[in-house]
């Protein structure tokens, strides 16, 4: 299922950008306060046990605008995908120019990075 949401990192960090959105999933830890238990995280949409939102790919699809206008003007939202070389998110003009671009290694972790751009540079 991790592979269809966002990273453990990324979670963290939309959290302490205030970013709050209920998710279907989220990233629990198994606990590490007891002798000999590990430290382990996994995705689950157990909420009693969720510590930070997992967004998955439909989700970011759902809350990344299709357009982002600034003075500069229009730029729209695109996906590529990459062989052997994971995804990017764009967001660009008609005429090709770049307002950001936004890789990861998965489609999740693409949007997850752009969303935390757009939510940096207050752009939503």
């Amino acid at each position: 299922m991790e592979q269809y949401c966002i990273t453990l990192e990324q979670a963290k960090r939309l959290k302490e950008l205030g970013f709050k959105k209920d998710s279907l999933y989220g990233w629990a830890n198994e606990g590490a306060d007891g002798p000999g238990r590990k430290d382990e995280w996994f995705v689950t949409n157990y909420d009693p046990v969720i510590d930070y939102q997992a967004y998955t790919v439909g989700e970011l699809g759902e809350i990344l605008p299709d357009h982002i206008t600034t003075d500069e003007g229009v730029y729209y939202l695109g996906t590529a995908k990459y062989e052997d070389a994971g995804w990017a998110m764009i967001y660009k003009t008609d005429d090709d120019s770049c307002l950001t671009r936004a890789d990861g290694d998965t489609e999740a972790e693409a949007r997850g990075n752009l969303l935390i751009y757009l939510l940096e540079s207050k752009l939503i």
